[in-house]
């Protein structure tokens, strides 16, 4: 539950929710990537608020202002984005080896773009393409477990 909550996508919205955005001054070049500038600038001010006040008074701004606000249990909890592990858990189970390689890395338009193979058993299952290793290797693991909840 706590890394669904913390994730950077999480984090991203809770940043744009506060309106974080109206107290951001960045200069966006071509070369830079801002999509996690929300989820950045909300655990900067998470930490300077504990620098400056301390952990008890954090846990208390957080769950009062942030967490009652802003964040629905019940939603979080059927959110599920972790793909890797569960694929993980479900190779495990049936005693199978879960790897990832690198297949490619393509530079285009000034961002990098990694392509992923998933392996099972050292055998390729699918590939997947994202500008992190993480979002590729998500994006193959969703994929298989989509297969394998489908078949």
């Amino acid at each position: 539950m706590r890394s669904r909550i913390v994730s950077r996508e999480s984090l991203n919205r809770l940043g744009k929710k506060v309106n974080l955005g109206d107290h951001i001054k960045y200069r966006a070049s071509k070369n830079s990537n801002h999509s996690s500038l929300y989820g950045n600038v909300f655990e900067a001010l998470i930490g300077a608020i504990y620098l400056d006040k301390g952990f008890v008074t954090t846990k208390k701004i957080v769950y009062e202002f942030i967490f009652k606000k802003h964040i629905d249990l019940k939603i979080v909890e059927q959110t599920n984005t972790d793909y890797k592990s569960q694929l993980l858990i479900q190779c495990q189970k049936q005693q199978k080896k879960l790897s990832y390689r690198e297949l490619n890395k393509a530079k285009i338009e000034g961002d990098f773009y990694f392509t992923m193979g998933l392996f099972i058993n050292d055998e390729i299952i699918t590939q997947a393409t994202a500008k992190s290793k993480r979002k590729a290797e998500q994006k193959a693991s969703k994929e298989v477990l989509e297969d394998w909840v489908n078949a």
